[in-house]
């Protein structure tokens, strides 16, 4: 699958097993899925298949499942080629 264009040009937001990049700067400590899903301009069921790969790591917090800045920072790191 190719990847894709941001409709504001400004990146590319990934292919089916790719890396996402994306010009938002993530602001806050701890991101939900449905969040961070909206940062990386991705479906949520892409952030469950990272997270499966070992890719994103996931904080449990009660019930509630979180992503933390640090780490997603880190994966956008990997994923610089």
């Amino acid at each position: 699958m190719a990847k894709k264009k941001r409709s504001d040009g400004s990146g590319v937001v990934g292919s089916a097993g790719g890396c996402y990049t994306s010009s938002m700067a993530l602001e806050r400590e701890f991101y939900t899925v449905k969040e961070l899903a909206v940062v990386l301009e991705v479906n949520p069921r892409t952030i469950a298949r990272l997270e499966a790969r070992g890719e994103l790591k996931s904080y449990k917090i009660g019930r509630a499942k979180r992503y933390r800045r640090e780490d997603i920072e880190a994966y956008l790191q990997r994923c610089k080629g």
